[in-house]
């Protein structure tokens, strides 16, 4: 089930959102979960006249260019991990063990790291540590190609 969550930056706050995504005359909404993350609870969310057929529920308003799909897996703290995140893997801790989560177009999460190098987080992910992601944590990025 968790293959199917999205994240998304929320327009009025800044704030992350967790659940799942509706597009509706020109906008992006995700409808928030409680708990879908890390025990998580989410605010109190506005009521949509109708997206997709559905009335009531906590809609948010998020930015599109931060929308990102949940790979269905955890990091080795039990963090999702999600496209557009971040992780280090292997034993170390420098920009060259350094990977972008990203959707290929052969339909599977991959991570890229700066020398362009596939890290497959999903042989693995106990193995990769989330440390951001590509739109709060810029300067983590270096070479890391997003």
């Amino acid at each position: 089930m968790d293959r199917y969550l999205f994240r998304g930056k929320r327009i009025d706050n800044g704030k992350w959102v967790i659940g799942f995504f509706a597009e509706d005359a020109g906008e992006t909404f995700l409808e928030a979960l409680k708990g879908a993350v890390q025990g998580t609870q989410p605010e109190t969310g506005i009521s949509i006249p109708c997206i997709i057929g559905i009335k009531t529920g906590n809609w948010f308003p998020v930015d599109h260019a931060t929308i990102g799909q949940c790979t269905g897996l955890h990091d080795c703290n039990g963090k999702l991990i999600f496209e557009g995140d971040i992780f280090l893997f292997g034993a170390g801790s420098t920009s060259d063990q350094m990977a972008v989560v990203r959707w290929d177009k052969e339909a599977r999460f991959l991570g890229f790291s700066s020398k362009e190098r596939i890290v497959y987080i999903n042989r693995d992910p106990i193995k990769v540590k989330v440390i951001g992601n590509i739109h709060d944590n810029t300067e983590l990025l270096g070479e890391v190609r997003p």
